[in-house]
């Protein structure tokens, strides 16, 4: 017993070398900066002019931009849509997409930080639905983007009352013109 508890402080030694040497042999640009994200939530809200319902999705994600030309982070995305559960013909939803900075990007050798949210499309109630969640961190080519994907449970009996909803990116209503008809023709 006594000298297997000597040789204890060796045998962690052993691993905890073999440990960093792992480490160490797979550094490569991603490890050039550091990100992440808070909790995700999902919340049920109704239209109360038409009784759909929609998803509210809210994070916050971070980065720590730094080294030059390492494929650091230039913006954040936050997307989302509805899924049906239900086997059957599904129609694939929209993604819905949030973005910060919207006009600009990320500056190298900087800490960010922007809680973000996004409304998805609306749906019927009565369906079984899940929320499909993509936070992504866009870097410049030839980096790939950091895309963590997953799913969010939605239970549309448990909804809170909301405002008429409007689509995102809807176009503006075109005036009706009228055009007076040429006498004679």
């Amino acid at each position: 017993m006594v000298s297997s508890l000597k040789r204890l402080p060796s045998v962690v030694c052993v691993a905890a070398i073999a440990l960093v040497s792992l480490g160490a042999g797979t550094a490569s640009a991603d490890d050039e900066f550091h990100y992440g994200w808070g909790e995700t939530r999902t919340q049920c809200i109704k239209v109360e002019s038409t009784g759909l319902v929609y998803a509210h999705v809210t994070t916050s994600m971070w980065v720590h931009n730094r080294g030059i030309g390492s494929g650091w982070v230039t913006n954040f995305r936050l997307k989302a849509r509805l899924i049906p559960t239900t086997s059957g013909l599904n129609i694939s939803r929209n993604w819905r997409t949030s973005r910060f900075p919207v006009k600009s990007g990320l500056n190298q050798d900087s800490e960010y930080s922007h809680g973000m949210a996004v409304n998805t499309d609306v749906v019927k109630p009565e369906a079984e639905w899940k929320v499909q969640v993509k936070q992504i961190w866009d870097r410049k080519a030839p980096w790939k983007d950091i895309v963590r994907e997953f799913f969010l449970t939605f239970d549309a009996s448990h909804c809170k009352k909301g405002k008429t909803y409007t689509p995102p990116n809807q176009p503006p209503a075109t005036p009706e013109i009228n055009v007076p008809a040429i006498p004679g023709s």
